[in-house]
């Protein structure tokens, strides 16, 4: 049996605020995936791994001590999210 856990949060702060979270201190102590997309350059995110201006549904996946690698995440055909002025489906 496997056990997932998706955390997320907005790229403001992450370190600091990730840090103040047992379950995301927990896993990024035991080196968990961490999937960086779009956000504020300036923010470090883990690893020395910045967010950046990235299409939509693009990121940087970091797992591990593996190579990053860019990704694409999509929703399943049909699904419509509403995220303010954008609509995506």
């Amino acid at each position: 049996m496997r056990f997932h856990v998706f955390a997320a949060t907005t790229s403001d702060n992450w370190m600091q605020v990730g840090l103040m979270n047992k379950v995301v201190k927990a896993m990024i102590a035991e080196g968990s995936g961490v999937l960086v997309m779009d956000g504020d350059k300036r923010e470090k995110i883990v690893r020395g791994v910045a967010a950046a201006d990235r299409a939509p549904g693009r990121g940087e996946l970091l797992y591990g001590k593996s190579a990053n690698q860019l990704i694409q995440v999509a929703l399943p055909p049909g699904r419509i999210v509403d995220f303010g002025a954008n609509r995506v489906g």
